[in-house]
């Protein structure tokens, strides 16, 4: 039995193992985020944060550069999370349009009380 650049057959198969273990854990790691509010939440902020959906052209090449960086990872988070967890990241944009519904209420409520006059001014 030759043994190449790769090893042996049985080295070959145990770093194939690892590699399978590895990518089955990092499936579990992005089900297991998104399998709570919390998780949820935090990894909307990163895609955020990241400008998943706003412009990243600045004028200035480098910044433009930059910018497409963090977007091409948040664009990469998005994706595993759709392809791992499908029915927690609709959850997870569904709480988010909620949250963002729900914070338009409230500030549509606060601006009409400050439009109000107090009592003790009429």
């Amino acid at each position: 039995m030759s043994t190449g650049p790769a090893g042996s057959a049985s080295t070959q198969k145990t770093l194939a193992q690892r590699e399978k273990n590895k990518a089955d854990q990092h499936v579990g790691d992005v089900r297991w985020l998104l399998s709570d509010a919390h998780g949820r939440r935090l990894l909307w902020a990163w895609m955020n944060r990241a400008n998943l959906t706003g412009d990243t052209f600045t004028g200035e090449p480098f910044v433009t550069i930059h910018n497409e960086g963090k977007r091409a990872l948040a664009i990469t988070m998005m994706a595993e999370a759709q392809q791992h967890d499908p029915e927690n990241y609709a959850l997870m944009v569904a709480e988010q349009m909620q949250a963002l519904k729900d914070d338009q209420t409230h500030k549509h409520h606060a601006e009409s009380q400050a439009r109000q006059p107090d009592a003790d001014e009429t």
